[in-house]
């Protein structure tokens, strides 16, 4: 049973549902202050991910080689353009059109479905059993999703439906590619997820604002063939 993905499902279920009762008791002094924890303890596990490295060279081509492939195919803006449309049409059905509203609210959409943590999280659980980094999410999860519905409302708790959609299509097919995937290749995967978790970090704590993460993810997809290929190659 994926212990992970289903406590960081819940997670943003009962935050969204906490956060949503709670309503606009939270001080923005106090939602600055956490969402800067937030950035530092992603950062910190970007950190920890990156120490298990087997093959420096193999990590910087599949991260080089996966951003320009997500930069060409423009990854980020169609993840975010797909949000915006699916969230008119959801507000449009309520009576509600706030742009502001709209923006920030495919904004969140992105943070807790599709970003680097939680698809390296999910990988992670099934190549290897670990759900460290997922339950580690859910608990970072539960207090971003409480922030977030005190301003957008029990909104927040329907994307654990698609959260939990996508979480179990990554699961199932690393359940089936893991008895191809050696020790180097985890190694060199928990480096490519270190790097994307950090920027990932960087971002929420407004140190890079601008770093479109999600580009960078198809770097989780390449490092698998080129660390494979490299050990093969060259050894090292």
């Amino acid at each position: 049973m994926p212990i992970g993905l289903i406590a960081d499902v819940f997670a943003l279920i009962a935050g969204g549902l906490l956060g949503t009762i709670m309503g606009k008791n939270v001080s923005e002094s106090m939602k600055a202050a956490l969402n800067n924890i937030f950035g530092f303890c992603a950062m910190a596990i970007g950190v920890r991910l990156i120490v298990r490295m087997n093959s420096l060279s193999a990590v910087v081509l599949a991260v080089v080689l996966g951003t320009l492939v997500g930069e060409l195919l423009h990854l980020e803006a169609f993840i975010d353009k797909g949000a915006t449309a699916a969230t008119e049409k959801l507000l449009n059905r309520n009576g509600q059109v706030d742009p502001c509203f709209i923006n920030t609210f495919c904004a969140v959409a992105v943070l807790f479905c599709c970003s680097g943590t939680g698809w390296y999280g999910v990988l992670n659980e099934g190549f290897t059993g670990d759900s460290s980094i997922l339950i580690t999410k859910a608990i970072l999860d539960f207090f971003t999703a409480l922030i977030f519905a005190a301003v957008l409302g029990k909104l927040v708790s329907y994307l654990a439906v698609p959260q939990f959609i996508i979480y179990v299509v990554l699961f199932s097919v690393s359940r089936l590619v893991v008895p191809f995937i050696t020790t180097e290749m985890l190694a060199d995967f928990s480096a490519v997820g270190g790097i994307v978790e950090l920027a990932t970090g960087m971002r929420i704590a407004g140190i890079k604002r601008d770093t479109q993460v999600i580009n960078v993810i198809p770097a989780m997809i390449l490092i698998f063939p080129i660390s494979a290929l490299w050990m093969l190659l060259i050894g090292v």
